[in-house]
């Protein structure tokens, strides 16, 4: 059947954006008889709830965003409010801690000998290149007796995953580095080629971005290097656009030209062709500019070009990261 109130909500919805509701977006209102529906606060399609026998059953929306939205509005109270109506003592606590640059299988050794010390938590995993992620959840005979051995399990992997670790829950390393620029009221701008803009979508995807991130010139040819970012003809000539006096100078011109408090330069080899011996595919500098002067660090990336770039985002990211949490400049 259809839902008349998501149906006009999802008109309501679309005519805030000039759209029309469509048969294909009408489907997504449709119902079986007798369910409960749930209006989606975060897109068009609800949630609808079924009892089938003893069970009671969600059934959500695939998309990331809304699903994670309804699952914190919606499902996890409601379980919650019938545990604590029929008396039961098993409740949970999450906590997903992201760490950056650090094998699963590594991560994993680390924590291994916390299993025996926290036998009410159980640690899982989660990969997503260059992230692998910690899964912590803890059980409880009460909802506040769960949370403890959780805030207990977190505090003592913390040390053990180090400055891998980089974001908690829901938290972006672009969300995390935004963070602190905004508390230090400090600035940044980007000189990116062989990374192509990936580092500026990273930080743009953030709200309010434009309170720390002045913006990211893309030279991707010689020519624009020298034009937009200032560097010097002569150490393309002399170096290669791949190098590391590329890449500093990259960082010095972005970093004069927006008058920001830093400047990441990224250069490199994405692939699959243009390596050679002395700079295979994956070779990638990175370049640091700040108050303290020019840093170079150069990176050998392994696998395809996707993986390529985005470890060098996410290296560079984490520089800054690193950087601006210390104490001082």
């Amino acid at each position: 059947m259809i839902h008349e109130p998501a149906l006009e909500a999802l008109r309501k919805r679309f005519a805030v954006r000039g759209l029309t509701v469509t048969e294909n977006n009408i489907k997504q209102v449709k119902v079986p008889q007798g369910a409960e529906v749930v209006l989606n606060p975060a897109g068009s399609a609800p949630m609808f709830v079924l009892r089938l026998g003893k069970a009671l059953a969600f059934f959500l929306p695939g998309v990331p965003r809304e699903y994670r939205a309804l699952v914190e509005t919606a499902v996890l109270p409601r379980l919650d409010a019938l545990r604590a109506e029929r008396g039961e003592t098993g409740f949970r606590a999450l906590r997903l801690l992201k760490t950056v640059f650090l094998a699963e299988s590594h991560l994993d050794a680390r924590v291994r000998p916390l299993h025996a010390a926290h036998p009410r938590v159980t640690f899982g995993f989660r990969t997503r290149f260059p992230e692998n992620h910690l899964k912590l959840m803890a059980e409880g005979r009460t909802q506040e007796e769960a949370r403890a051995a959780l805030e207990a399990a977190d505090a003592a992997a913390r040390p053990l995953i180090g400055d891998h670790l980089f974001a908690v829950d829901d938290e972006t390393m672009a969300g995390v580095v935004g963070r602190q620029l905004l508390s230090r009221r400090e600035t940044v701008a980007l000189a990116e080629s062989c990374t192509g803009g990936r580092i500026a979508d990273m930080l743009t995807e953030t709200p309010g971005a434009s309170a720390y991130f002045l913006g990211s010139a893309v030279a991707y040819a010689n020519e624009l290097k020298e034009r937009w970012v200032g560097v010097s003809h002569a150490t393309l000539v002399t170096n290669g656009a791949v190098s590391e006096a590329v890449a500093g100078e990259m960082a010095r011109g972005a970093r004069a030209s927006a008058a920001s408090t830093w400047a990441l330069s990224v250069t490199g080899i994405a692939g699959p062709d243009g390596g050679t011996p002395e700079k295979p595919v994956g070779t990638v500098f990175i370049a640091l500019d700040g108050p303290g002067g020019t840093e170079v660090r150069v990176h050998r990336f392994h696998g395809d070009r996707e993986w390529v770039r985005s470890g060098s985002a996410y290296a560079a990211l984490d520089w800054l990261r690193l950087r601006t949490r210390e104490t001082g400049r």
